[in-house]
């Protein structure tokens, strides 16, 4: 009989409870087990983190935003209107706002609907009363697009579109010039912190020939006790002559973090590590070798103040930004971020040790080192700089939003070095106030808003005058300039009125001779609105010498009013009807006085309304610029 064979019943496995279980689909998860800090020292530098770990009733909702911003930008590129700090601001402000409303703790950002957005809207507005309206604008487009971005994220999915952004109001406040004896203090600052640099580099070489190999070298003993000497300053490894010649000779002068290189230079990373209470780390090491990601800021404001340049374009400059053109004379090479790349030259003179040429050839010569650890996307870069604490590209050129937190910060650059403004308060270094005010010393010197364009690589007049001129240091001069030509204008009807263009009938008129009333009427000796008897003889001014008050003809015994120049009276009386659908019954009237009634009840029905009327045609087609002292 034969035995059967039983198979042994096996037990199944108790299955283990995971404490992931109940974990929503992973386009979620991220915001779940997600960071409260936003921290990338690779691109932005160390300091320059967004830590939202003080909300901690919206935990949940902090994450959402930090996992938004990651998701939304490539942190690198972030530049101007996209600047991180601006990111910032606008998460904490709708934070603070969270809290203000007392949101639940389980609210994230799926539930933020348009009326919770509407509701947000009404509180920018009031938090922003004081301020600029552009800044509660970009808050809330800010806030918009990391809501698109957590969108993208799938962290919401809303069923329409966010309410619109508040509408564009410019109200006139515009970007001041420095005072003179501000430019003076930061100009002197940044020269200062340049020669340090430089100085701090130069001593690094001498430390270097000094420095001997700290792994051959003993660390001094007791005589008595054998025991190794507790003064620091006697171990090799302490001293930063041999600090130096180790990661020159050693590392071969190549900055890495210290988990890469402690497995076989322990020591050294003790020594830096403060491991045998030596006072040196590697800012001190390096920092003798190549200019630090903190050394720049100096180079690039006292840049801007030379060149008058945005900062884009200063940041951006390359290797061979300088081109030689005969004698101490140099073309600089850069592009225009905000004109899509378009590239420019601006010729610049190497007159003295703090010029733009010789800034250049310095930081040529700082950085030269560094191109050989800079990736190859980067080696032609001018502002290369190194980052302690950099991650995988610790060598890479400068970030300017971290300059300006270096800058302006709490115990920042600017307030250990004790700038100061008009009021006593702390200087803030802003390099659209630096342009702002070498734009304004150009127009000084010259008066000609075409001239300051043309300096300024603008496309028009209107970008200068808006953006840099139109402002309050200015306001004086404007005004002075009004009121002479409102003067004037109050006696145009004073000047002699020629309507028939026969060069006798004139003459006779004039009583002046035909040749030179020939060239009246030829339009030979025009300026602005009138013709001009004799240029260089103004009633009441110095014989001989050319008109210096170019807004005096109208209100000057010299003037001459011909139909050739009627078109442009036309257009400066067009101009004034746009002005007066602007500005208050007052505001123009202080503006303008009666110019507009001479004009039209004077000067005009002088003329046939054949004349008028073709000059009216003309008048559209004519090109002609009402000056700056006008528009102000």
């Amino acid at each position: 009989m034969k035995k059967k064979f039983i198979v042994p019943k096996v037990s199944e496995p108790t299955k283990r409870k995971s404490k992931f279980a109940g974990l929503p689909p992973p386009p979620k998860s991220v915001a779940l087990l997600g960071t409260l800090v936003f921290d990338h020292p690779d691109f932005t530098g160390p300091g320059c983190v967004l830590d939202l770990t003080s909300y901690e009733t919206n935990h949940p909702l902090a994450r959402d935003f930090i996992a938004g911003m990651t998701k939304y930008v490539a942190i690198s590129k972030i530049e101007g209107e996209k600047s991180l700090f601006a990111y910032y601001a606008s998460i904490r402000i709708f934070m603070d706002f969270c809290v203000a409303e007392k949101v639940p703790s389980t609210f994230r950002m799926r539930d933020i609907e348009n009326e919770f957005l509407r509701k947000y809207k009404a509180f920018l507005t009031d938090h922003y009363l004081d301020n600029k309206s552009s800044v509660k604008r970009r808050r809330y487009g800010d806030l918009v697009r990391l809501l698109d971005a957590g969108e993208l994220a799938g962290l919401r999915q809303p069923t329409e579109k966010p309410p619109r952004n508040f509408k564009f109001i410019d109200d006139g406040d515009r970007t001041e010039p420095y005072m003179d004896s501000e430019s003076i203090d930061m100009e002197a600052e940044f020269s200062k912190a340049v020669d340090q640099v430089k100085e701090r580099i130069e001593r690094g070489k001498v430390l270097l020939e000094q420095g001997t190999n700290p792994r051959s070298l003993k660390a001094p003993r007791n005589r008595k006790t054998g025991q190794i000497e507790r003064q620091t300053d006697n171990r090799p490894w302490n001293r930063l002559e041999n600090l130096i010649w180790y990661v020159v000779n050693v590392l071969e002068g190549q900055y890495k973090p210290t988990k890469a290189v402690k497995k076989d230079h322990s020591s050294y990373v003790k020594a830096i590590s403060g491991g045998w209470h030596g006072p040196f780390r590697l800012n001190d090491v390096f920092g003798h070798l190549y200019p630090l990601n903190h050394d720049m800021s100096p180079f690039l404001q006292l840049l801007i103040q030379k060149t008058d340049l945005n900062e884009a374009p200063i940041a951006t400059l390359k290797r061979d930004c300088l081109r030689h053109v005969g004698g101490n004379s140099y073309n600089l090479d850069y592009v225009k971020k905000r004109s899509k790349g378009v590239r420019g030259s601006k010729r610049l003179v190497d007159d003295g040790p703090y010029s733009a040429v010789s800034i250049i050839r310095l930081l040529l010569q700082l950085t030269e080192p560094l191109v050989a650890f800079a990736e190859e996307e980067h080696k032609n870069d001018l502002f290369l700089c190194l980052t302690i604490g950099g991650g995988t590209t610790p060598v890479k050129p400068f970030d300017t939003c971290y300059g300006k937190y270096l800058l302006n910060g709490a115990d920042g650059w600017a307030e250990q070095r004790g700038l100061k403004d008009q009021h006593g308060d702390t200087l803030k270094v802003r390099s659209r106030r630096l342009r702002t005010t070498g734009l304004n010393k150009d127009y000084r010197r010259h008066g000609n808003l075409k001239k300051t364009m043309t300096y300024a690589a603008h496309r028009s007049t209107e970008t200068t005058e808006r953006h840099y001129i139109n402002n309050k240091s200015n306001r004086l001069t404007h005004d002075r300039t009004v009121v002479r030509g409102i003067k004037g204008a109050m006696s145009v009807s004073k000047p002699a009125i020629v309507i028939d263009i026969d060069v006798a009938t004139a003459s006779a008129k004039l009583k002046m001779s035909k040749e030179s009333t020939k060239k009246i009427l030829e339009g030979e000796q025009d300026v602005l609105f009138v013709s001009c008897r004799d240029f260089n003889n103004r009633p009441d001014g110095p014989a001989e010498t050319p008109c210096d008050q170019p807004w005096g003809c109208l209100g000057c015994g010299n003037a001459i009013i011909t139909p050739h120049v009627l078109p442009r009276v036309i257009l400066f009386r067009n101009f004034m009807l746009k002005e007066k659908k602007l500005l208050t019954a007052d505001e123009f009237s202080d503006k303008f006085g009666s110019s507009l009634e001479i004009i039209v009840n004077d000067i005009l029905p002088s003329f046939k309304a054949s004349f008028i009327e073709h000059a009216e045609q003309q008048a559209t087609n004519e090109v002609f610029y009402v000056p700056i002292h006008f528009r102000s």
